[in-house]
Formats: structure tokens, sequence, C-alpha cells
């Protein structure tokens, strides 16, 4: 008997899937061609895993294998992909060795909202006594919280706004907008820096050349791109290297520095240089926090002595 419901969003909550944004650059410089679609969220390229190195955020897939192992619990991937997309998806959970009851997707373009869907599931499983649901988006929380008055009272009903695999509780009395405002606060860059995600063999190289290239990154491109985004950074760096060999470098946001032309409309999203930065004006974000990037030591992963 379900006595029991979990639904989990795939994107940004359990998955650390690709953005347009970032995923066009990186599919550009794995392939050496342009992202054949304006598009993004509906095409099945965008899941491709000879060109992502898409992993799961693994406090978020410790709640879902838990919940997974009681019998009593319906395990639901609450996802807004399209069904066409469906064999993509599996594959890349069967990769991370996701198991669910039900990976559950829009059939059409017609957007259902995840609170009616959830309502569903009331009828489909009458013995409910649980729901617990668990996204990232601000319009799923919402569509949640407006169904809390046609869950039955006999139903304990939680929400749980996630964060790059942080979660925290709404409670009745929070303000969704304060809540998903303050988690972003916590990490957002200190100001007058700008990040790079890449991985561990690029920065060997760079401190091999005492500087960073222009091609560092092989973007056949005659600048060096940074963000003021260190989440954006962090994902490009867990794209490239994986959560073991992926890095973050900073660096100051000098004059050296202008707003990339690709994303006029989102200001300060990118930044570009067309100058090469010197080692010692990079530092790397280790264990012990930000060091010089001539400071640590690839191979032991420690810092210099």
């Amino acid at each position: 008997m379900i006595t029991k419901l979990v639904a989990i969003d795939f994107d940004d909550t359990l998955s650390n899937s690709p953005h347009p944004e970032e995923g066009k650059e990186i599919w550009k410089e794995k392939t050496g061609q342009e992202f054949p679609y304006t598009g993004w969220w509906s095409k099945p390229e965008s899941l491709d895993t000879n060109v992502f190195n898409i992993t799961m955020f693994e406090n978020i897939k410790s709640i879902l294998t838990k919940e997974g192992n009681s019998p009593d619990t319906y395990v639901v991937i609450l996802t807004s992909r399209l069904e066409r997309l469906r064999p993509q998806i599996q594959a890349i959970l069967d990769v991370n060795n996701v198991h669910v009851d039900r990976l559950d997707m829009r059939a059409d373009e017609k957007q259902t909202e995840k609170g009616e869907k959830i309502l569903k599931y009331i009828s489909e499983f009458p013995d409910l006594e649980e729901i617990d649901v668990y996204d990232d988006k601000e319009s799923n929380i919402l569509s949640y919280k407006q169904i809390e008055d046609k869950i039955p009272s006999t139903i304990t009903f939680q929400i749980f706004y996630s964060n790059n695999g942080n979660v925290r509780l709404m409670e009745a009395s929070d303000k969704i907008i304060d809540i998903i405002d303050e988690e972003i606060q916590n990490f957002i860059n200190e100001k007058n820096y700008v990040y790079h995600g890449t991985y561990d063999g690029a920065g060997h190289s760079i401190q091999r050349d005492g500087k960073m290239k222009i091609n560092a990154a092989n973007n056949n491109e005659p600048f060096i791109s940074f963000t003021s985004k260190p989440n954006t950074a962090k994902y490009y760096a867990d794209m490239k290297g994986g959560s073991i060999r992926g890095i973050v470098l900073r660096t100051k946001l000098t004059d050296n520095f202008q707003s990339s032309p690709k994303y006029k409309k989102n200001d300060g999203y990118e930044w570009i240089t067309l100058k090469e930065i010197p080692i010692d004006e990079l530092e790397i974000n280790t264990e012990y926090g930000w060091i010089p990037l001539n400071d640590w030591d690839f191979i032991d992963k420690k810092v210099k002595l």
C-alpha cells in the first residue's frame, strides 16, 4: 500500500543538466560546430551525454535513494521536459544508477502545472498520508503552494526548495520570493571578481606557461571568457572535468574586461578580455578557500609548501 509520494524535479534539482547559454558554448567546444537549434530544452541534443557530463546532486540523489528503499513510498521524477526526450533522460538516470517508480514527463507543448499533477496522484493513490515535492523553479514552487488548500487534511504536504543540491523546507509563513532570493545570495560572487570554470589539466598548463592564454579553453575565439556568476563557473568546471577534476578560477574585474556581446540582454552574465592573464592575477577555489593559483599542487591536491 502506497502511503507516501515523493516528486523530484529533474533539471537543476536532481541533475546539473546544462542551460542553453553555457550548453551551447560547450557544444561548440566539444563538436567544433554551432548548436543546430535556436531552442534548447526541447532538443535531445541538450542531453547528449557524449558532449555533456550530466551528473546528479548527491544530496538529492541520497534523498531519492532513501525514499525509494521504502516499499510504502512511490518516487516520481516530475519534469517539464517533453515526452520525446524520455530516452535521453532515462539513459542519464541509468548511467547515474538512479531508479524511480515513474518518470513523469510533459505529454505535449501545453504545460500542465505540477501542482495539478500532484492532485492526480492523490486520486491514483487514495491511501496517501505524506507528499514531499522538490523543485528549484519559482513557478513550480508557486504551483505547489496554490494547491495546498486542495490537499486533504489527512495528508502531510511538504514543499522543498532546491538550490545546487541544497534543500530548504518551505514553511507556510515563508514568502517565496524572499526565500529564493536568500538562497541565491548564498552563492553570489564577491565584488570585483569574475570566474572561470575549467579542469585541472588546463590549470596545470597555466602554471607551466605562467599565464592564461587567449585560446586556453580551445574556444577558437580571440578572447578569454569569465562570468560574474560563480555557480555558472562551477557548472562549466563540472562539465569539463567532472566533480573531481573540475576547477574554478577567479581574477579581479579590471578595465581589461568588457561585457560579452553575446549576452547583451543578460548584463554581466559573461565578461571577456582580449589580454592574457598573468598567473599572479589568478586564484583557484580549493577546500582551503581561494588561494593563488601558483600555490596549488595539482598532483597532491594541496597547498604547495
